[in-house]
């Protein structure tokens, strides 16, 4: 009767079930893949027949469901089945498993590995690439999954230069020695902390993918007081999209020299002449990394390219708006980050006006430092590029000891810290001279009043956290701003 109703397969499936669970348990967890898999595709088969065939072989269909899941639920080195919905990457859990390995493959690039959680995952988009995707369970000798594949759709183009206004030729860049004032987060109530100081130069920091019509009041409010923006573009702990990269030639349309905004205002001289790449994306605490890993080396390597994507998108809407770019080994010495980025794109020197750096501590910290950027750069063929300090700062709470002060006094008055930020500014300008291009102070204003906390993060204002004068240190403050 078999051989009438349920078919050789069926047949051949019971009897091959029949012997499998004859097996220990040992046995039947080490069963291959490949039996396990036959397994399936002909209890597919069975069910497949079902419907037409009757309640007898609908009856070996469910027993053959619930056999495999017995086989399989005991099996945690069984790979998962991988299937693929939108954006979106699923499988079946593995026995009692809950978590696996997932293996990324770009085109070109190294495998990447994370491990996840639960039975499904959205990966980061790769705008305009084919991603495979591996899955193992996270047991040592676990079998890999069948991989699947995404595809993800090319960025949208940026729409074309309108032209009723010509950009006026690029000028060469300004060699003047600047020094600025980091702002903090409430952008537009720092503005006018920053004009009580007299900062002329102000770097406030955007998302990277934010459209160009947010940063609209920012530059305003900042313009009113004579002041220009050092855009940030930031991206914290993540790597930005291609999309989001030439997102900033939105900024330089409407912000750069010539821009729209600009348009029938007295004020274009404060036009937006520098955007800065990420901030401190070399450093490992945003990414819980170390410069000896692979996933830093990586980081490097897509940092450069997203930089290029930026590059080119901006010099195609308004060359005249630089991009800052970072190769700081954050002070680890290692030439891990400065190698991944020069090797992923190695004219990179061309497509950036200055390198950012954040150099905060003594003399001792900071030159080696700073000669190492400039030397290791240098050493690879790139154009000379000025440096630009975009962060450095004091703690001080008027002698009362803090947490830390980066090699400092902890416990400095107001004004020790204004000798030391002068005579900082001093040696930093004799040494590099002209590849010192700007200096900006970290930050306008304290985050907690006076002795309301022992963080070093609190207290690197160069005024109180009610904007009163931080006596001799903000006078200093305001002589640098000052250009004396």
């Amino acid at each position: 009767m078999l051989s009438i109703r349920g078919g050789r397969r069926a047949h051949v499936l019971i009897i091959a079930l029949a012997a499998l669970f004859t097996l220990p348990s040992s046995a039947v967890a080490a069963t291959s893949e490949r039996n396990v898999e036959l397994l399936r595709k002909q209890a597919r088969t069975t069910c497949a027949k079902a419907a037409r065939r009757g309640k007898v072989v609908q009856r070996r269909c469910r027993r053959a469901k619930r056999r495999i899941a017995r086989v399989t639920a005991g099996n945690r080195l069984a790979a998962p089945v991988l299937r693929v919905s939108g954006t979106k990457v699923l499988w079946n859990r593995v026995a009692d498993v809950n978590r696996y390995v997932m293996a990324s493959k770009l085109p070109g690039r190294a495998t990447t590995y994370k491990v996840v959680t639960g039975t499904s995952i959205t990966p980061p988009a790769a705008p305009g690439q084919k991603v495979n995707y591996g899955l193992r369970t996270d047991v040592n000798g676990s079998a890999w999954a069948r991989e699947v594949s995404i595809t993800y759709p090319a960025p949208p183009t940026l729409p074309p230069v309108p032209a009723p206004a010509p950009v006026p030729a690029p000028a060469p860049a300004d060699p003047a020695f600047e020094v600025g004032v980091v702002s903090g987060s409430d952008v537009i109530g720092e503005a006018r902390g920053t004009a009580k100081l007299g900062a002329k130069l102000v770097r406030i920091e955007f998302a990277i993918g934010t459209p160009a019509a947010n940063l609209r009041t920012a530059i305003a409010t900042h313009a009113a007081n004579g002041t220009r923006v050092l855009p940030l573009a930031g991206f914290h702990g993540r790597m930005p999209t291609v999309a989001e990269a030439r997102n900033l030639a939105e900024w330089a349309r409407a912000f750069g020299p010539g821009g729209t905004f600009w348009a029938n205002r007295a004020d274009g001289r404060l036009a937006v002449r520098q955007i800065e790449f990420g901030n401190e994306t070399s450093y490992g605490y945003q990414y819980g990394d170390q410069y000896d890993k692979p996933s830093y080396a990586a980081r490097a390597r897509e940092y450069a390219l997203r930089l290029k994507d930026a590059h080119e998108a901006i010099r195609a809407i308004n060359p005249q708006v630089g991009l800052l770019g970072q190769i700081d080994d954050a002070n680890t010495g290692s030439k891990n980050w400065i190698d991944g980025v020069f090797a992923a794109v190695p004219d990179i020197g061309d497509r950036v006006s200055g390198w950012s750096i954040h150099p905060y501590g003594q003399r001792a910290t900071w030159e080696g430092r700073m000669d190492r950027t400039l030397a290791w750069a240098a050493a690879r063929g790139a154009q000379p590029r000025p440096l630009w300090i975009t962060e450095w700062g004091l703690s001080t709470d008027d002698g009362r000891c803090l947490s830390d002060n980066y090699t400092w006094d902890r416990c400095m008055t107001y004004a020790t810290a204004a000798a030391n930020l002068s005579s900082t500014v001093a040696q930093m300008r004799a040494r590099f001279g002209t590849r010192l291009a700007a200096f900006f102070l970290y930050q306008g204003r304290d985050l907690r009043a006076p002795g309301a906390s022992t963080s070093r993060e609190h207290y690197f204002g160069a005024m109180r956290s009610d904007m009163s004068d931080k006596g001799p240190y903000t006078g200093v403050v305001r002589s640098l701003l000052a250009g004396s």
